[in-house]
């Protein structure tokens, strides 16, 4: 029995596996590496032996790009993640990548960003989400009440890595800085989300008590716990 194998440039493992709708037909799977190599991106040759010899058209070139996000492997950083001082507008960059980790090279996703309270009543409101284009997002947000916070991420309804983040919002005094003038909320809200169809902010109004955003993606209360259990 001739036996079917291959390799790829792309990645240390390549698995050959029947299709289950058509046993006729083979599949190719490309298994990561170790973290010193993951599969890269760019253009590869992936080459198809059939008992040591190459296959009709083997070797066969193809570029490999960036898949969809994968909220796990998404990422928010700056600042205002984890800190941010009362009445203070405040932003944080999040970062869209694929299931593998490679870094989205375009926007569009559907991401939602929510600020509730913990262990008190008051709801810091969203301010923008804006879509840069490139596969990161601009959020920004501001709380009138010195406290703890929790900031929630999702991406198509899901949790990026490490959301809900703790936040800590000071107050400006205790720092020395001076007293900061209460911002215009305007159109902001508790929650702000950005759909996939325009590159700009959009806001909907949007009471100051929990709920769910109106359509999609659907996001509920962020639930808090006294910190030291998540």
């Amino acid at each position: 029995m001739l036996l079917l194998t291959a390799r790829c440039s792309c990645c240390d493992e390549v698995r050959l596996e029947l299709d289950p709708d058509e046993p006729s037909n083979c599949m190719v799977r490309f298994v990561p590496g170790a973290a010193a190599r993951p599969i890269a991106l760019g253009r590869h040759r992936l080459q198809l032996l059939l008992g040591g010899q190459h296959v009709h058209g083997s070797p066969y070139t193809f570029d490999l790009a960036p898949g969809a996000p994968h909220p796990p492997q998404c990422f928010a950083s700056g600042a205002g993640v984890h800190v941010a001082a009362r009445l203070q507008r405040t932003s944080a960059t999040v970062t869209a990548c694929d299931a593998l980790g490679h870094r989205c090279p375009v926007g569009g996703a559907e991401l939602a960003v929510a600020l509730a309270p913990c262990a008190h009543g008051h709801y810091g409101v969203v301010h923008a989400v804006v879509d840069r284009g490139d596969g990161t997002y601009l959020i920004s947000y501001s709380a009138d009440i010195s406290g703890k916070y929790s900031l929630a991420v999702t991406i198509h309804g899901q949790h990026i890595d490490g959301s809900p983040f703790r936040l800590v919002v000071a107050s400006a005094e205790a720092d020395g800085s001076s007293p900061p003038r209460r911002l215009s909320r305007g159109s902001a809200s508790p929650r702000g989300r950005l759909q996939p169809s325009s590159p700009s902010a959009q806001h909907s109004p949007m009471p100051h008590a929990p709920g769910a955003v109106a359509g999609s993606p659907r996001l509920m209360p962020v639930g808090c716990s006294p910190w030291g259990s998540r």
